[in-house]
């Protein structure tokens, strides 16, 4: 079906960002139910967290796969492609039998939302101004992260009315209201004259790991990510176990970090101007953590001590996110779909890391989360553009 290229408005904005978010929403809505997965698999707690993990890894290597693809054969095709994987895996989520097919379908179906997400971000910036770009893309991130805001508590009531698995097929239904607008409205944005034959994906990516400053952007945005995952990861069950949280008030929870996250890409427009968004954004991670982790050790253990400092991580996220994606994508002339896959698989293999890591440990106490998001912000904020970092504008 043939359909015209679009024209970049607010409107289109906030429609491809709601097609965007399938991919986050996905995380968000089951995360307060974790705990009932558990009980309804029999399961670890460790196990079901592998749920969040693996589906990390699923966007880190779709987004690998999805880059050289948006590049090679157009975005309109890849869209589509990768909304009726999404839809698939969380059909297969939903009817899963044990934990095991619970864990091989999120990454079916993370697969799919990874290749929405590569898509989606460079429809914004064909059809944005190289200077509009962050801004654009802040923009998108402001209607992203209404998701994460509202599907806590979407995912949370629904898992106390009906049921997780009730939940998956809820986020399928969605995927496919996304695929039909996608079909239905929304052409190719990259020019024909500039659809290339498919590279091997290692020369692509061979230029932009020498790219220091792209390496600069991806390792400081994997940072930030790992920061928020390991919150996401372990509060499920410090806010179930520790205190006592309803998934439905756990999703409250989520709801206001998200909410921060939201008033944070307001201020990217006035940071980039001075140049300063991306390292500001780490800096308020770096301070959120720091000061949790003092209320920890201060014996202040309370949900304020966890729930205070996260609103400022959040919104920390919210300025670094659109910045940091921006700066990658611009890294390297012609390969900015690549850039965003790559930059994006890094940081979600780099959360899924993370999250492997508090899940094999147990540690999901306040301390132990204070000071996972402490060590990412410091970090990233040492190894972003501008920072003291170790390599040289141009390796190899």
């Amino acid at each position: 079906m043939k359909v015209a290229a679009p024209r970049l408005t607010n409107g289109l904005i906030a429609l491809l960002a709601a097609i965007g978010a399938l991919g986050s929403m996905a995380i968000h809505m089951l995360v307060p139910a974790l705990p009932a997965v558990a009980r309804d698999m029999r399961a670890d707690p460790g196990a079901v967290q592998l749920a969040v993990t693996l589906y990390l890894v699923g966007l880190g290597l779709g987004q690998l796969v999805a880059g050289p693809l948006v590049d090679g054969l157009g975005r309109r095709v890849v869209l589509l492609i990768g909304l009726t994987v999404f839809i698939a895996g969380a059909l297969a989520v939903a009817m899963a039998p044990v934990i095991e097919v619970v864990l091989v379908a999120r990454v079916v179906q993370a697969v799919g939302g990874a290749a929405s997400i590569v898509a989606v971000r460079t429809i914004v910036t064909d059809l944005s101004h190289r200077n509009d770009a962050a801004a654009r893309l802040a923009m998108l991130t402001t209607v992203l992260l209404v998701s994460p805001a509202v599907s806590p508590l979407v995912g949370g009531a629904i898992a106390s009315a009906a049921g997780w698995r009730a939940i998956l097929f809820t986020i399928a239904a969605f995927g496919l209201v996304g695929l039909a607008v996608v079909w239905l409205s929304i052409g190719e944005t990259l020019p024909a004259n500039r659809i290339r034959h498919i590279e091997a994906p290692w020369r692509s990516w061979g230029r932009l790991v020498r790219n220091a400053r792209f390496l600069r952007y991806a390792a400081g945005i994997a940072c930030g990510s790992s920061a928020m995952y390991i919150f996401l990861s372990g509060s499920a069950f410090l806010l179930s176990d520790g205190y006592g949280f309803s998934p439905a008030q756990a999703g409250v929870c989520y709801f206001l970090v998200a909410v921060s996250g939201v008033s944070g890409t307001f201020a990217v427009k006035h940071l980039e101007r001075r140049g300063g968004a991306f390292r500001f954004g780490l800096l308020a991670t770096l301070t959120g953590g720091a000061i949790m982790l003092a209320l920890a050790l201060s014996g202040f253990g309370g949900v304020a001590a966890l729930m205070g400092p996260m609103l400022l991580v959040g919104m920390g996220a919210g300025i670094a996110a659109p910045a940091g994606i921006a700066g990658a994508m611009h890294a390297e002339d012609g390969l900015s779909g690549t850039a965003a896959s790559l930059a994006g698989a890094l940081q979600m293999l780099a959360s899924g890391l993370t999250t492997s890591l508090l899940a094999q440990s147990h540690a999901t106490t306040l301390l132990f989360i204070a000071g996972g998001i402490l060590a990412c912000g410091a970090l990233g904020l040492l190894l972003a553009p501008g920072g003291r970092a170790v390599m040289a504008e141009r390796v190899g």
